[in-house]
């Protein structure tokens, strides 16, 4: 089932929500003027938090991250930083290169600091026995392979899941609240 973010939905008591990497990214490094579609992600992320804050929620909602989703996530934004360090200055460093400068340790300083800032609201302590290899064979054609291995930790953990990604696609059993308008 898919719920569409212009729709405006509310979050569960209770939810443990998975939040793709795409996701993560409008909230970890939001431009200064988000476009209504980040602004729609911001807006259920911090929906959930100021949820999860309320002292009369008696189920608090919690926003679930893995090991898989945060290397996303970090070399997406780390990556990010480079173009813009490398744009700013007329350098050409490659991620390599750039890893051993001070605007990398800056950066990736501020991510960590960030993630820290919402770790009442994460959850990780799941753990799920998926063997990759017989999950590899086991994955349609078609198929992203970390989105795969997501939407088995969504039916598995009976998780809702955030996402932007276009080809994710539905089905499956999993409930998915998106801002893209084309995910059917």
């Amino acid at each position: 089932m898919i719920t569409y973010l212009k729709d405006q939905p509310a979050p569960q008591e209770g939810a443990v929500y998975f939040f793709d990497s795409n996701v993560w990214i409008y909230i970890l490094d939001p431009p200064t003027s988000p476009t209504a579609r980040g602004k729609q992600y911001l807006d259920f992320f911090d929906a959930i938090v100021t949820l999860s804050d309320n002292p009369k929620c008696k189920k608090k909602p919690s926003i679930y991250i893995n090991i898989l989703v945060l290397t996303e996530l970090v070399n997406a934004l780390l990556r990010r930083y480079m173009d813009a360090y490398n744009d700013s200055g007329g350098s050409d460093y490659n991620f390599k290169e750039y890893r051993a400068t001070q605007d990398y340790q800056r950066n990736l300083a501020r991510i960590v600091s960030d993630l820290q800032g919402y770790l009442p609201y994460i959850q990780n302590e799941h753990s799920i026995d998926l063997d990759p290899v017989s999950h590899l064979a086991l994955m349609p054609h078609n198929s992203d392979y970390n989105d795969f291995i997501y939407k088995r930790l969504a039916l598995d953990l009976n998780m809702i899941v955030v996402t932007h990604d276009g080809d994710f696609g539905s089905g499956d059993g999993i409930q998915i609240i998106t801002g893209n308008n084309h995910l059917r």
